[in-house]
């Protein structure tokens, strides 16, 4: 389970304040992956898990880049290449100061934060996390008689109350309830682990909460 995850909190839109975060969030958790690869054994029933703990702040929606939005749905053709290409695009687009024109993610305020654009960097950075598993689960799957079963994963387990953001958590509502709750650590880690015991059969390569596919 790789939950390595920063944000630029209260700090500007720049390329210095921004590349931590896509270093991390992104490019870290893909070369921490491709380094243990060989390292996985397939002696577990269901095979070998990999589970990228992203975010729903990494879905689609929050691109306005229809072009990306359109290569990304694509999940079937996904490759790494590509989405090194995404990643490295942003930067280059915050180093110019060009975020609005290439269609990324511009919030004057995010909802039930108090850190506003700072979620910005970290949205691109998830979207990138959720598109590797899927171009992952790809090249896993095209390798010709490839030896071991690996599967891999990305889920959120929702905002939850820890270091990241500040230890404030986030009020949220269940289904016919009339007053708010907070997302404890425990709960957040229910999906990633329940990920990482179950493998669930067809859901390789897919987007999770909640213990179910959702929408990338």
């Amino acid at each position: 389970i790789n939950n390595a995850g920063i944000s630029s909190l209260h700090k500007d839109t720049t390329f210095e304040n921004v590349k931590p975060v896509l270093d991390t969030n992104y490019f870290g958790v893909k070369n921490v992956t491709k380094a243990l690869l060989p390292l996985f054994h397939d002696d577990t029933p269901g095979g070998a898990r990999v589970v990228v703990v992203a975010s729903t702040l990494g879905q689609l929606k929050h691109l306005e880049s229809k072009d990306y939005v359109k290569t990304l749905s694509d999940r079937e053709h996904l490759t790494e290449d590509f989405v090194d290409s995404f990643a490295n695009h942003y930067l280059k687009d915050v180093a110019n100061g060009s975020q609005k024109e290439g269609g990324w993610p511009i919030w004057s305020d995010w909802v039930n934060s108090r850190y506003g654009r700072s979620a910005e960097d970290y949205a691109v950075s998830k979207v990138a996390a959720i598109a590797y598993v899927n171009a992952l689960h790809n090249t896993l799957v095209a390798q010709p008689g490839k030896e071991k079963k690996i599967n891999v994963f990305s889920c959120c387990p929702g905002y939850v109350d820890t270091d990241i953001n500040g230890n404030t958590g986030v009020k949220t509502w269940e289904e016919g309830a009339d007053t708010p709750r907070v997302k404890t650590a425990e709960e957040g880690a229910d999906t990633p682990v329940w990920l990482a015991l179950h493998s669930p059969e067809g859901g390789s390569g897919k987007f999770w909460t909640e213990r179910k596919v959702t929408e990338f």
